[in-house]
C-alpha cells in the first residue's frame, strides 16, 4: 500500500512538473512570436506539440504562425488543422481574420488550406444553428413565464425568469424578472435591480442569449428571497449618456410593482461597471423610491451631470485594487474628496474589474448585498 501511495504521489509530482515546464516553454515561444523571432519560436513549439492533447487552440495557432514564417509550410498546415479541430474559428470574426492574415499568404493556394477553412466554416455554421435553436427555446420559455393579466390580487408566479418590455423612445426595451423559489404572491417581497456593465460595447439588447442565466446576481436571489429586475441596455440606449434610458428604469420598476407583490420598503438598485456608475445618478435624483444602493467596479463620475455625494440612503461600493478599467487610486481619490455618512467604500486586494465573475464572485456579491440589506439606516 505504501509503495502504491508513493507511486501515485510521484506520478502527480512529475505531471505537475511537466505541466509547469510546458507553460513556461509556451510563454517563452509566445514571447519570441511577439518579437517576430519566428524560427526560435518554431524550435520551441515543435517538440512541445507532439502530443496534440497537450496544447490549446492558440498554442497551435501561434505555432502555425511561427512555422509558416520559418518556411515550414507542412508543419504550419498540420498545426493549423489541429487548432481547427480544437475549435479555432468558432468565435465570431476569427475565420475572416485568419483568411485575411498575410502571414499565411503562401498557404492559401494549397488544397489543405482550403479544406481547413471549409471545415472551420462548417463547424461555425453548425454552432450558429445550435445557438439559434437554444435562443428560440429560451425566448419562448421566458415569454410564457411572463404574467399577462393581473387579477384584483397579485397572480402566483413560476420561479425563474420572465421576459417583459417597457416602451421608451419608440423602442421596446426588454427586461427580465427573476422570481425566487419561495416567492409568495400574498406577501411583499424585496426587489433588487441590477444594471449590467459593458454598455459602450453592446450593440443589441442581449435578452435572447440563454447564457444570461449565469449572471452572478441571479445566483443570490434565493438566498435573499428577492425578485431580481434585470433591464437590458446597449450602446445607443443605455445608462451612460442617454437620459431616457435612465428614466426608463423608473418605468420598469412601476411595471414590476404592478405585476408582482413588491415590498416598497425593500427595493435596492445597483450595478456593475457602467451599471455601477449609473447607480450614482439614481442615488442623486429620486433616492426616496429606493431603500439603498450598491456598486461594483464603478467609476463615480457621470457623463450626464454631477453627483450629489450626500446620499440620503445607504450606498455600498466595492472596488479591487488591481482594477484594470477604472483605476483604484482614481476612484479612491474621488471617495476621499467626497466622503459622506451613507457612502461605504470598500476595497478588495485583487480580482480585477470583473471581481464578481471570479471564483469567489458569488460570495463577494452576497456579502455586499448582505451589508446593504442589513443596514438599519436603509429603512
Amino acid at each position: 500500500m505504501k509503495r502504491t501511495i508513493f507511486t501515485i504521489l510521484a506520478t502527480l509530482l512529475i505531471s505537475f512538473s511537466f505541466a509547469q515546464n510546458y507553460e513556461q516553454q509556451i510563454a517563452k515561444a509566445e514571447e519570441f512570436v511577439s518579437k517576430k523571432d519566428f524560427c526560435n519560436a518554431y524550435e520551441i513549439f515543435k517538440p512541445l506539440l507532439i502530443d496534440s492533447n497537450q496544447g490549446t487552440i492558440y498554442d497551435y495557432y501561434y505555432a502555425s504562425l511561427s512555422a509558416v514564417n520559418c518556411k515550414k509550410d507542412e508543419d504550419a498546415l498540420n498545426w493549423l488543422n489541429v487548432a481547427a479541430e480544437k475549435g479555432l474559428g468558432l468565435k465570431d470574426g476569427e475565420i475572416d481574420f485568419i483568411k485575411k492574415d498575410k502571414n499565411f499568404k503562401e498557404l492559401k493556394s494549397t488544397e489543405k488550406w482550403a479544406s481547413i477553412i471549409n471545415t472551420m466554416q462548417n463547424k461555425f455554421a453548425d454552432k450558429k444553428l445550435i445557438e439559434e435553436a437554444k435562443s428560440k427555446k429560451w425566448v419562448s420559455t421566458i415569454t410564457k413565464n411572463a404574467i399577462q393579466k393581473k387579477r384584483s390580487k397579485f397572480n402566483t408566479a413560476n420561479s425563474g425568469f420572465a421576459l417583459y418590455y417597457s416602451s421608451a423612445e419608440n423602442i421596446n426595451v426588454p427586461y427580465l424578472v427573476f422570481v425566487p423559489k419561495n416567492y409568495n404572491a400574498n406577501k411583499p417581497t424585496k426587489a433588487i435591480i441590477y444594471l449590467h456593465g459593458g454598455i459602450n460595447s453592446t450593440e443589441n439588447f442581449n435578452f435572447d442569449k440563454p447564457e444570461i442565466t449565469q449572471e452572478p446576481i441571479f445566483k443570490v436571489a434565493d438566498h435573499f428571497n428577492s425578485i431580481i429586475i434585470y433591464p437590458f441596455g446597449k450602446k445607443d440606449f443605455g445608462w451612460m449618456n442617454q437620459k431616457k434610458a435612465f428614466q426608463n428604469i423608473y418605468k420598469i420598476l412601476t411595471q414590476v410593482k404592478s405585476t408582482y407583490n413588491i415590498d416598497k420598503k425593500n427595493i435596492y438598485l445597483g450595478g456593475m461597471s457602467n451599471g455601477g456608475t449609473a447607480t450614482f445618478w439614481f442615488a442623486s435624483q429620486r433616492p426616496s423610491i429606493f431603500t439603498g444602493f450598491y456598486a461594483i467596479s464603478a467609476n463615480p463620475k457621470l457623463e450626464i451631470g454631477n453627483i450629489n455625494f450626500n446620499f440620503d440612503k445607504p450606498f455600498y461600493e466595492i472596488h479591487t485594487k488591481d482594477d484594470s478599467v477604472f483605476k483604484f487610486d482614481d476612484v479612491e481619490k474621488i471617495y476621499n474628496t467626497n466622503k459622506s455618512r451613507n457612502w461605504h467604500f470598500e476595497s478588495i486586494a485583487n480580482g480585477d474589474h470583473g471581481i464578481i465573475y471570479q471564483q469567489n464572485g458569488n460570495e463577494v456579491l452576497e456579502n455586499l448585498l448582505k451589508e446593504l440589506i442589513e443596514n438599519k439606516n436603509a429603512r
